[in-house]
């Protein structure tokens, strides 16, 4: 079934658990983009299918402003749908009550016909008529714990009100306690739809703490989070699957962090974790002046997480730091940073540091199975950093415009890698793993390693004989077709054109970027 803006209503089914936090997806080889199987549409936009959408309500209860929504809410029986009189405040909610399969209890505005699309993300001109759920006392704004299970909000505004002397929660939504020891007490089949979540006027607290089990957080803005520690979407004790889908993310810290390099948690590993069609970024205005830092002011941290999919997103405004960090150092805590694949994004404005830092602490088996392809980072200082090392690490078929040091600097020993099909800045060192050449430290650094099909720009003279055979080395950045328009096609009698390993172009799939991006709202 389609939806607005060819979204397959009944696309993707449920996701399946097993293994380490969950089955994995299947492998599509060194160069392929999407979930396998997944029609390349806006297909995740409504995760949970028609089932939802044609839902038919049991009965309708109407709330209106100075009514208790908690005890509506607490009366609700599944399939039963809150409507909430548009632009009327209430205060904090607690869900108590769970709907069912095929039977989600519901809560919207009122004013649902002036609301965006079911796959089309709110704008900032919606949140006028939205109902307000505000958090008051140290309490979020929404609290959902103790096994609570298909409940959905649309159409919902969520904040807090500044500390008025009782603490600030830890988020604005908070969805599970955090400590659960036991997944049956996790909440889930939750669902927020065409929410506005935004932080009190201090820029705080966090934006949601979704540690809880099946989660969709979808069509909806985060935004407001500008306190230098806050982030936008975290989990470390659910379990997944979790969902961000054609959202937009603000926060001075990271925009989604997953699991905690210092807290080991209690039921599983967070899995099925999904990251599409959203843009993750921070207004330049909350950049701090010279000569404060900007740290943390990366885009996302993955450090206990296993079945990651970060597809179709755009990426900007990342200033001083990492932007996106796999990290596995802490040798007290098990951790696991497993199967992790970026496709299909467009990484803006990255002159601070590296692109990707993967961190082991000298542990390459903490981080195993990372596939970054058909990505564009432009511009970007350095693209990879490798800091103990990573298995099985694959980077193919991308385009990275390099303007700083280097390509890849690498300590500790990542075997099986595939850097093959790119087209990249050599930057000034190229890659850096030890020895004077690629070729010298290779063995050791990168045993079993596939390099070939590259074409690289920008390298010193005679920096070809320190790399595999296979590869081209240009003088200068190709040309592009349109690169300020996002169109970074080789043009037609480019000497570049099929030098890739596979026979294609080097470089990203213009026209599965572009798809990519057709599903994601602006």
């Amino acid at each position: 079934m389609l939806g607005a803006n060819g979204c397959d209503l009944d696309w993707p089914p449920p996701l399946a658990r097993g293994g380490v936090g969950g089955a994995a997806p299947a492998d599509g080889g060194a160069g392929a983009g999407g979930t396998a199987g997944a029609p390349n549409d806006c297909a995740a936009c409504a995760t949970l299918g028609a089932r939802i959408h044609d839902q038919k309500p049991a009965a309708v209860h109407p709330v209106a402003a100075g009514q208790d929504l908690q005890a509506a809410l607490d009366a609700a029986l599944p399939g039963d749908e809150l409507v909430l009189e548009a632009g009327a405040t209430f205060g904090p909610l607690e869900v108590r009550s769970s709907g069912a399969d095929g039977a989600m209890i519901t809560v919207r505005t009122a004013a649902a016909d002036a609301l965006p699309g079911p796959c089309t993300r709110l704008r900032d001109e919606d949140v006028a008529v939205l109902p307000k759920i505000v958090g008051q006392g140290g309490e979020p704004a929404l609290f959902a714990a103790d096994g609570v299970h298909h409940v959905r909000f649309v159409g919902i505004e969520l904040t807090v009100d500044p500390d008025d002397g009782s603490g600030l929660p830890r988020a604005v939504v908070v969805i599970g306690r955090g400590d659960e020891s036991d997944e049956a007490a996790l909440p889930s089949f939750l669902e927020l739809d065409r929410a506005y979540i935004h932080a009190n006027a201090d820029g705080r607290p966090e934006g949601v703490a979704a540690n809880g089990g099946d989660t969709t957080i979808k069509n909806s803005l985060v935004t407001g989070f500008h306190d230098g520690h806050t982030r936008g979407v975290v989990i470390y004790n659910g379990t997944g699957p979790l969902r961000l889908l054609n959202d937009r993310i603000e926060s001075f810290d990271r925009m989604l962090v997953v699991g905690s390099d210092n807290w080991t948690p209690k039921i599983a590993v967070p899995s099925q974790i999904e990251l599409r069609y959203s843009r993750l970024t921070r207004p330049p205005s909350w950049k701090q002046p010279e000569p404060a830092h900007n740290y943390l002011t990366g885009w996302l941290l993955l450090a206990n997480a296993a079945h990651v999919t970060v597809d179709g997103n755009l990426f900007d405004q990342n200033w001083e730091w990492s932007a996106i960090e796999l990290d596995a150092t802490n040798v007290n805590v098990p951790q696991v940073v497993d199967d992790v694949r970026f496709e299909n994004n467009v990484f803006h404005a990255t002159p601070g540091n590296q692109l990707l830092r993967i961190a082991s602490s000298a542990s390459p088996e903490k981080i195993t199975g990372v596939r970054f392809s058909n990505n564009v980072a432009d511009p970007v200082s350095w693209t990879f950093g490798l800091w103990g090392g990573a298995t099985d690490l694959r980077i193919v078929h991308n385009t990275m415009l390099v303007s700083g040091d280097r390509m890849i600097y690498a300590e500790g020993v990542s075997a099986g890698l595939v850097f093959a099909d790119n087209l990249t800045g050599y930057g000034q060192y190229g890659v850096m793993c030890g020895g004077p050449s690629f070729n010298d430290c290779a063995p050791t650094v990168f045993p079993g390693a596939t390099f070939t099909g590259n074409v690289i720009w920008g390298a010193p003279l005679g920096a070809a004989s320190d790399y595999p055979p296979g590869n081209t080395f240009a003088g200068s950045e190709p040309n592009f077709v349109d690169p300020a328009a996002g169109d970074y096609t080789l043009p037609v009698g480019s000497p570049y054109v099929g030098k890739a390993s596979d026979g294609k172009n080097p470089g990203i799939d213009v026209a599965a970027l572009s798809a990519a991006a057709a599903c994601r709202s602006p």
